[in-house]
């Protein structure tokens, strides 16, 4: 069975923007995001991928408190 694909919401792509880091981007996130490495087989992609979830679940915690109101750019 496939996983299902992560497709970032305009919502969650917005709160990235704002956040501006260098690196973790829309298009950086939405490759790592559906990457399914093995440890074992692949460890560098496996890691980036794992940095990639955390940084989304970052970002999925703050939509879900209403994004980032008091932050401007």
């Amino acid at each position: 069975m496939e996983p299902c694909k992560i497709r970032l919401t305009e919502e969650e792509k917005s709160i990235i923007r704002t956040l501006g880091h260098s690196r973790l981007t829309e298009e950086y996130l939405s490759h790592w995001l559906n990457r399914h490495d093995y440890v074992q087989i692949n460890a560098p992609a496996a890691l980036i991928s794992m940095e990639a979830r955390g940084f989304y679940e970052a970002v999925l915690c703050i939509a879900a408190l209403g994004g980032l109101p008091h932050v401007k750019k």
